[in-house]
């Protein structure tokens, strides 16, 4: 059974006295253009108990007509008005209409003009019964409680906020009321009321929150309070490329951080770093590299994968605290921790290729010999001296030819010492988890990185010119909290490398003159 909200009827008030209040809403609806929502019995037989000018403002009007009636206006989020008894004198024809609200009969409303309402404008009425709710809000990682959450009725601007127990109270107009509860460094949860009353919600931590954070100096700070010169970046963006270092993980991902590469064998193709440029043409240009906490001489020296977040301080303000050992900028590097919960196993591996960027075609031998010779006749033309070439027409072809590759051999050098393509990988392994009072990380890692030189010992008496390079990673974080006010932390790591092959330069494995170029 529907309750109808219905129109006075105009016309038979117009007949009876034309100083009723259903009659002036009608003008008002017709001069201003506006919609005029209420129940029937709210205004059937009262008289307008004043003149009032139908041209002054809407809202002026219904603040000086309404109260004496014992009504309040209430303007809806759609367009119009809707009239509702006072709060000290509900009508009884509202009272008679909250029970069955309870039930969730439908309600129906028509305008005064006898068109249908919009859609949603019964939606928009004030609600004439609510549901209380209650609630209690915890962490889902500590089960602890959290207070200051905030608990908004989504749609309105209607909210609470947990008291220091974690715990709310809040009226919604239905069961179908959404709550939506936010926190700072929680991610949001919307929650639908149904049949309940009563929410037990678990918020869970926010894992991007480390963004709005930045290590500064021996603490932290919220990135938007943050006066220096700070850039910073975390974890996924670190491993997303297979490198072999941290230094060439941080090439080009930093504002203000220049990198260059001096090499590219294996083990010893690590990039310098350089905070703002070259602060000093005198001593040490490196900039100090912090790990949590503890200085140390190489940055990569760590797994990539052990690391949480880097970031780097830039100007005087924001490396004041480390003195005269910031003047090139600071590299602060936070690692991994382990965090409350079930042990979280995670494996990692990537596998990376390298290759020449620039590879020239090298000249065969006869093409060797021609251009010997031209380069003897060009020196005799600056010296004066008598032209001799060194190969003969004879010898040039049969270089070409290929006939006598004993005495006349024509071999590809590039091709026959380098590899098109080397292999490198990199594996980890790691574990973290804990409780309240204990938690733990630890990462165990190993990299493997081959040369572009070929594997050539069996052919030159056991002498290899190719390069290897392993490294093995391991790291353990513990952190113990004692009593509230003690905690304590255990970090541990080690790193060991082995290198083979000749440690020698490129050029003292393979003879030079076969690598000049034909272009």
């Amino acid at each position: 059974m529907a309750t109808n909200w219905q129109k006075p009827k105009i016309q038979n008030s117009i007949q009876e006295n034309a100083n009723s209040v259903a009659l002036f809403l009608h003008r008002l609806e017709l001069v201003h253009k506006v919609n005029f929502v209420y129940q029937k019995e709210l205004v059937e037989g009262k008289q307008m108990p004043f003149s009032v000018n139908e041209n002054d403002q809407v809202e002026s009007i219904l603040k000086r007509l309404l109260p004496p009636l014992n009504l309040r206006y209430k303007k809806l989020k759609g367009g119009g008005y809707t009239i509702l008894p006072s709060q000290k004198a509900k009508s009884a024809s509202v009272d008679a209409l909250e029970p069955r609200i309870r039930e969730g009969q439908k309600t129906t409303i028509e305008l005064l003009d006898g068109r249908p309402g919009q859609p949603l404008l019964s939606n928009l009425l004030p609600t004439l019964v609510s549901i209380q709710v209650t609630g209690h809000v915890l962490d889902e990682t500590t089960s602890e409680a959290l207070p200051g959450v905030s608990v908004l009725l989504r749609g309105t601007q209607s909210g609470v906020t947990t008291d220091a127990n974690g715990r709310f109270t809040i009226s919604v107009p239905d069961k179908n009321a959404v709550l939506v509860f936010s926190y700072v460094g929680f991610v949001k949860q919307e929650v639908t009321v149904g049949n309940t009353t009563s929410l037990n919600i678990q918020l869970k931590a926010d894992t991007k929150s480390l963004e709005e954070v930045v290590v500064v100096g021996f603490g932290t700070q919220k990135k938007i309070n943050a006066t220096g010169a700070i850039a910073s970046m975390g974890t996924k963006e670190l491993v997303q490329s297979p490198v072999a270092n941290v230094s060439n993980s941080l090439v080009g991902r930093l504002p203000g951080l220049f990198a260059t590469q001096g090499g590219g064998e294996p083990g010893n193709d690590a990039s310098k770093l350089r905070i703002r440029g070259v602060g000093t043409f005198s001593g040490n240009t490196d900039p100090l590299t912090m790990v949590d906490g503890i200085q140390i001489d190489n940055i990569n020296n760590i797994d990539p994968n052990e690391i949480e977040s880097v970031t780097i301080l830039k100007d005087a303000s924001s490396t004041a605290v480390y003195g005269i050992r910031g003047a090139n900028g600071v590299v602060i590097i936070t690692t991994k921790r382990g965090k409350s919960g079930p042990p979280k196993i995670s494996y990692t591996f990537n596998q990376g290729f390298n290759s020449f960027t620039d590879k020239r075609e090298m000249m065969n031998s006869a093409d060797y010999a021609t251009n010997f010779n031209e380069a003897i006749r060009a020196d005799t033309y600056v010296n004066g001296n008598v032209y001799v070439p060194r190969y003969t027409p004879e010898d040039i072809e049969l270089y070409r030819n290929g006939t006598d590759p004993i005495f006349y051999p024509s071999v590809d050098w590039a091709a026959e010492m380098f590899k098109k393509v080397s292999t490198q990988s990199q594996h980890n392994v790691n574990i973290s988890g804990g409780q309240n009072k204990v938690k733990y990380f630890v990462s165990a890692g190993f990299f493997n990185q081959e040369g572009l030189f070929k594997d050539t010992q069996d052919l030159v008496d056991g002498f290899s010119p190719q390069s290897t390079y392993r490294r093995y990673n391991v790291r353990s974080n513990f952190n113990f909290e004692l009593t509230k006010r003690l905690k304590m932390s255990l970090d541990l790591s080690s790193q060991t490398e082995i290198r083979s092959g000749n440690n020698g330069s490129s050029t003292e494995r393979v003879l030079v003159h076969p690598f000049l170029s034909s272009s």
